[in-house]
């Protein structure tokens, strides 16, 4: 199973496409807000299954503010982030603080993994047996190029994949996990 996530695309279509496109096919597309019809849309137009939650600047929108969803038959927590008043400019130690109180909301959940957006920074941990992703952003005015994450599970074995634009239409790998390597080593930007 192969599943495409993403947040804060914020109207950029292009780059979703793109990486659809690129990386595909996918099993299911997930959309962690701002942005949530953006997903939605490219979903449609890819015919593959879709997961979606609102963010905070998702105006008139009915999806959830959070959810569990199953993907590949385990439990995923899904979330924007504004929830916990998440900001990137907080010192390691506040960070620290927020990824135990993502980790409690999905254990709380029976989740294997949270993922969440908000704070258009990517984010990839593995505490104790539990994944922690923030796929980055696909926002034009950012400041950091666009990024996306890949959840594939091939064999009992998950790998989560980060991509970040390196150029027009391109895209390299900048981090990576598999879930039954507890020793992975967690990455921050």
């Amino acid at each position: 199973m192969r599943y495409l996530v993403v947040s804060d695309t914020h109207g950029n279509r292009h780059d979703l496409r793109n990486a659809v496109g690129l990386f595909g096919p996918f099993d299911g597309l997930i959309h962690l807000g701002d942005g949530v019809l953006d997903g939605r849309t490219i979903a449609d137009e890819s015919g593959i299954p879709f997961y979606g939650v609102r963010g905070n600047e998702d105006y008139g929108s009915n999806y959830p503010d959070m959810e569990v969803a199953e993907l590949d038959g385990r439990p995923y927590l899904l979330l924007h982030g504004f929830q916990l008043d998440m900001n990137p400019y907080h010192p390691p130690s506040v960070w620290r603080e927020t990824i135990d109180r993502l980790v409690k909301m999905a254990k709380k959940r029976k989740a294997r993994g949270v993922l969440f957006g908000h704070t258009h920074q990517a984010l990839l941990d593995i505490v104790g047996d539990t994944v922690v992703l923030n796929p980055g952003d696909q926002y034009l005015g950012a400041a950091i190029p666009a990024s996306f994450a890949v959840i594939e599970t091939v064999n009992g074995e998950t790998r989560i994949t980060l991509y970040r634009k390196g150029g027009r239409d391109r895209w390299h790998i900048f981090a990576e996990a598999y879930l039954k390597n507890k020793a992975a080593e967690p990455f921050y930007p």
